[in-house]
């Protein structure tokens, strides 16, 4: 199966999410549109990781299983065709392209942004585990990453400690099943 990670599927995969990580296990093929590396670059660059995130997505985007999908005019098309379909539906305009590109590539979109479901014709893969209630407070972790809300010291102070108890819990022993090129997705990140 051919896949699509959004944005916020490659932060929790990064963050060792065990659904996601099945996901990316199972998928034949993992497609990274060129709009999630934009709003990766932003979140990166108003880090202060910058150097250690892209290495890591570097590493990420170097397996022969990822492809990066560029922009095409079928693409635009369908985002014009999607956009009107949608017009008053309250969905972000990058999220509109990154299901513009799933559509032309045959490619599921994995994502815990429940709006993605509103797009017709669209395969949304909504990682297991996940209440909407969760879904939902990952979309605001989300723009927090990305600098769309500004955090307190306090507020980055509890989100570190919530991931240092999560990896300290995360196992390190590959699938023996998966095949060589799969078995470091176990690994913490």
């Amino acid at each position: 199966m051919k896949r699509l990670l959004d944005t916020d599927a490659y932060v929790a995969l990064k963050r060792g999410h065990a659904g996601v990580e099945e996901i990316v296990r199972s998928s034949a093929e993992i497609v990274f549109s060129v709009i999630v590396l934009g709003e990766l670059y932003s979140g990166f660059h108003d880090g202060s990781h910058l150097r250690k995130n892209v290495a890591e997505l570097e590493d990420f985007l170097d397996h022969p299983f990822v492809h990066v999908a560029y922009l095409t005019r079928t693409a635009a098309d369908r985002f014009g065709r999607i956009s009107t379909a949608l017009k008053r539906k309250e969905i972000p305009m990058d999220d509109i392209w990154i299901a513009s590109q799933a559509m032309e590539l045959g490619a599921e979109v994995v994502t815990f942004d429940e709006h993605s479901r509103n797009v017709p014709g669209l395969v949304v893969v909504i990682p297991e585990g996940v209440t909407e209630a969760e879904a939902a407070n990952r979309i605001g972790e989300k723009c927090q990453r990305l600098a769309c809300f500004p955090q307190s010291g306090r507020a980055r102070g509890r989100r570190a400690a919530l991931h240092s108890r999560a990896a300290a819990g995360r196992a390190q022993v590959a699938n023996p099943t998966d095949p060589p090129e799969r078995r470091h997705y176990v690994r913490p990140w």
